[in-house]
């Protein structure tokens, strides 16, 4: 079994809101826990300046509705995304992830760009 670093995709909050699209969406899979493999590890890149702090949510289900997305606590913190660092989100299942400020709008498009530790 070999360990390669594998891009998943990008995932943006537009100019005026507060949430990325699906991570599923985004890349064309229904489940992106799943769809590239054995997946190790999550990387989340965030951009270099951020209006708002940055959560981290996923959700059970590939077809996610509002009330599906919880914010992702690893060892009873909520995972955030700070400007200009790169998290990882380690270990954790779920069947889609976006990413959502705590309060209020972004004021310019973010990019978060996602790769994954994948065994293969």
């Amino acid at each position: 079994m070999a360990r390669h670093v594998q891009l998943i995709g990008t995932i943006s909050i537009a100019n005026g809101t507060a949430s990325s699209g699906a991570l599923g969406s985004a890349v064309g899979v229904r489940n992106p826990s799943t769809a590239f493999g054995p997946n190790v590890d999550y990387i989340i890149y965030a951009p270099a300046s951020l209006t708002n702090t940055i959560n981290v949510q996923v959700a059970p289900v590939e077809g996610p509705s509002a009330g599906d997305w919880k914010n992702l606590s690893i060892g009873g913190a909520v995972v955030t995304l700070a400007a200009g660092t790169a998290t990882v989100v380690a270990g954790a299942a779920f069947k889609n992830l976006r990413v959502a400020t705590a309060s209020g709008n972004e004021a310019a498009q973010r990019d978060f760009i996602v790769l994954a530790q994948v065994d293969t």
